[in-house]
């Protein structure tokens, strides 16, 4: 009878054990969900910005040559200047 409540007691100590485990492991398992919703958000951002981005440098061919027309005369007046 003693053994029986030897191995009882062995068993509960065991399943506390085990649930102490599981719920260790479940709130990791919550964080990583957490840490992979903000990854999607960041991901989510660098998407508009890269949409965002996108549009500027779209509009570059078409802004570069005037400002090339701007500067070019003015780089030849500089060494006069200095």
């Amino acid at each position: 009878m003693f053994l029986c409540r030897q191995e009882v007691l062995l068993l509960d100590n065991e399943i506390a054990f085990n649930e102490a485990i599981i719920e260790e492991r479940e709130q990791g398992i919550q964080e990583i969900q957490q840490q992979i919703g903000e990854v999607n958000e960041i991901f989510k951002d660098l998407a508009v910005l890269v949409h965002d981005q996108g549009a500027v440098i779209g509009k570059f061919p078409v802004n570069i040559p005037c400002h090339t027309v701007i500067l070019v005369p003015h780089r030849r007046l500089l060494p006069r200047l200095g």
